[in-house]
């Protein structure tokens, strides 16, 4: 079990901090981090996503679920912390998307299993 101030260590500020470090900054997604083919209107930055996720989960990882997966940022950043994922979404464009983005990423490490329900259509 984590330590009472983990997430306060992890941030690098404690509660009376008012100091700038306390926020993260990133730049938008750049063209090679959002990859040929991909029209995702919301596509968040990995640097973001891995912030949030060790942010949020306990030390050593987790499971996360990401209920709409989109183009599959967050399960790539997942796969890149060595967390475990589930991704949910309706659009099958998307899950294809999300499949190719997830397995191109680190070929020999991810598994990327996709299950239809109802034909996703």
């Amino acid at each position: 079990r984590p330590h009472e101030n983990y997430q306060q260590e992890l941030l690098g500020y404690d509660d009376n901090s008012k100091s700038a470090s306390r926020y993260f900054y990133t730049a938008k997604v750049s063209p090679s981090e959002r990859g040929p083919d991909n029209n995702h209107p919301t596509l968040k930055p990995q640097s973001l996503l891995s912030y949030c996720l060790k942010l949020i989960s306990p030390p050593g990882g987790g499971l996360v679920l990401d209920p709409f997966l989109g183009s599959g940022s967050t399960l790539m950043a997942c796969a890149r912390l060595g967390y475990d994922g589930v991704g949910i979404e309706l659009q099958k464009e998307y899950v294809e998307l999300a499949e190719r983005r997830i397995y191109d990423d680190a070929p020999m490490l991810n598994t990327v299993e996709v299950i239809y329900a109802n034909d996703c259509s």
